[in-house]
């Protein structure tokens, strides 16, 4: 039998703590060579290829003639980028000389609940990632493995597994509008129609690989940690659930203003384990403020802009928002003068 839990692993910012197995006695070694994609599909996107990253950590259970196991155990961190991985796993697993398959997932971020509904897991898909240059946040990805052989007794040797990604890779490729470069977008907002589900708390069957919505959301948030591209043209990955979709919105924030485009009357399926290009031309969308700008428009004192000499080199900007009655951007812009 499986040890009591004990050991806690930190999740990402949606979740809470979850108790994970304490390692008690063997460390299995489980090699991660095989991976059915359409690419040879691992953690992160090098431009030519996907490989497993360093800090990597995947998460195993097993199943035993059908009895499954009470936890998921954690692996060491992988101490490299590489091209077929080695996770080494402490965790005890009582045979009795019965068929043992073991079960995996990764990231191990990614499981956000105990296993006590056996073979379902809750999972969650964050539906605020990031993007990292021309590759997509590793933490919202979602692959799960089972062991290719199923044995009678604990192995010596590596445990090979076989993995399946879950979740569709987009790469959104955007027109930004006029007077936008790549340097000034903070982030990208993806929003579908109400029926469909992008990322959130499912339940994950390790029987079929199904996924069911427990708390999905039908929109997600990009954050622009790097920008990649060329100037006018932004490129940005997400990570979605398997969904089809049949309207969607792009919003494009910066300091200063969003942008918005919809697009009805689509059909668009995002696929597990599928790699594509979402691509919109935001060229003509024109800047909105902020919802909150209003209020904080209110907030500023005006009568400071007329004591200042608007027409000052530099104070353009300044003056531009001043004229349009955006107070609070003007007064950003003025600190942002005096700061220069």
């Amino acid at each position: 039998a499986i040890a009591a839990f004990a050991a806690v692993a930190v999740l990402s910012c949606e979740q809470a703590e979850v108790d994970l197995g304490t390692p008690t006695s063997d460390v299995l070694v489980f090699s991660s060579e095989e991976v059915i994609s359409e690419v040879p599909s691992k953690t992160h996107w090098t431009g030519k290829g996907l490989v497993w990253s360093e800090g990597d950590k995947i998460a195993v259970t097993y199943n035993s003639s059908g009895v499954w196991g009470e936890a998921f155990y954690l692996s060491d961190a992988l101490q490299q980028d590489c091209q077929a991985a080695e996770f080494f796993v402490p965790m005890q697993v009582e045979t009795s000389g019965k068929n043992v398959r073991f079960h995996a997932l990764y990231p191990a971020s990614i499981i956000a609940g105990d296993f006590t509904s056996a073979p379902n897991v809750t999972v969650s898909i964050p539906s605020e990632q990031i993007a990292r240059g021309d590759s997509f946040d590793s933490s919202a990805d979602l692959m799960s493995a089972r062991s290719v052989n199923v044995y009678s007794s604990v192995p010596s040797a590596s445990i090979p597994l076989l993995w399946t990604r879950l979740v569709a890779h987009e790469q959104i490729s955007i027109k930004l509008p006029q007077g936008v470069s790549l340097q000034d977008v903070r982030s990208v907002v993806f929003t579908a129609d109400d029926s469909s589900s992008l990322a959130g708390s499912y339940s994950l069957d390790l029987t079929d690989y199904s996924l069911s919505p427990v708390d999905a959301t039908n929109s997600l948030t990009i954050k622009v940690d790097e920008a990649a591209g060329t100037d006018g043209l932004l490129r940005v990955w997400a990570t979605f659930a398997p969904s089809r979709i049949s309207s969607m919105s792009f919003t494009i924030e910066t300091d200063d203003s969003i942008y918005k485009k919809t697009v009805e009357g689509v059909d668009l399926a995002f696929k597990a384990n599928v790699r594509s290009v979402l691509s919109v031309d935001m060229t003509a969308a024109q800047a909105q403020v902020h919802p909150n700008e209003e209020y904080l428009d209110q907030q500023i004192n005006r009568r400071v802009f007329e004591m200042l000499d608007l027409d000052r080199p530099g104070m353009s900007k300044v003056k531009d928002f001043y004229q349009s009655g955006r107070y609070y951007m003007a007064a950003k812009s003025l600190l942002e003068y005096w700061r220069t």
